[in-house]
């Protein structure tokens, strides 16, 4: 889908640098782009983004790209602040932000077994809830506090994330076909990648207000994650690709 390529990338492109620059001219392009990518994609006979697909699987893709915009935007403000404010070596910074991934990784298997039986909402909720509480943690914090300050940020953003990624999968390819598993799953990561690229440019220029700004946006998205998967998200249909997890 040639025609669906060419201005699918500019318009991302142009959104990232309206929010970092503050450019209304690529904003108003962005939207343009977006717009004709839309109108590609609705009269393509084999569309790169098959918009019934979408449809189905919106929910699942906000959430997946929350998660993404405010766990890879925050590992990369928490990394500078580290490096920056607190004045650690490349090195050190990196071992202090490890607490992170801890409960990411022993909690993604928990996460799959969850939705095998709960089905995806329940630990997609719990794990927004979690990684909520520990953003807005940062909404305590300045550039006075010790590292213990940013552990309830670092376990709770990693608790979250681990209990989400694999249910949020499972919502996305749950919600279609097993024929349109593939595509479904595709669109789902892609929407992961464009929300780590968004949170970067958002979380990263805000990142000069201080922690707490970055807190206060990246918990309030989560919360209203939340609300998006009570509302949207619902028992995968009968599909075995769901069903592995």
């Amino acid at each position: 889908d040639v025609a669906g390529i060419v201005p699918a990338a500019p318009a991302l492109g142009a959104g990232v640098y309206a929010i970092i620059g503050g450019r209304v001219v690529a904003a108003v392009l962005a939207v343009v782009l977006l717009a004709a990518f839309l109108l590609v994609e609705r009269r393509s006979a084999h569309p790169m983004l098959p918009l019934d697909v979408v449809r189905r699987t919106a929910a699942a893709n906000l959430v997946a790209a929350a998660m993404n915009f405010v766990g890879i935007g925050t590992i990369l403000v928490l990394t500078l602040y580290l490096q920056g404010v607190r004045h650690a070596g490349p090195l050190r910074a990196g071992l202090e932000v490890l607490p992170l991934f801890l409960p990411l990784s022993a909690l993604a298997p928990v996460a799959g077994r969850l939705t095998g039986r709960f089905g995806p909402r329940p630990p997609m909720v719990a794990g927004l809830a979690l990684g909520a509480l520990g953003m807005l943690n940062l909404v305590l914090c300045n550039e006075n506090s010790g590292y213990a300050a940013l552990l309830p940020t670092l376990l709770g953003l990693g608790a979250g994330m681990g209990l989400v990624t694999t249910a949020v999968v499972t919502a996305a390819v749950g919600g279609v076909p097993p024929g349109r598993a593939g595509v479904a799953s595709g669109i789902n990561n892609t929407a992961r990648q464009a929300g780590g690229a968004l949170g970067v440019a958002v979380l990263g220029a805000r990142a000069g207000g201080g922690l707490h700004a970055v807190g206060l946006i990246a918990g309030v998205l989560w919360l209203l994650a939340i609300g998006v998967t009570l509302a949207g998200v619902r028992a995968p249909r009968d599909n075995p690709v769901a069903r592995a997890g």
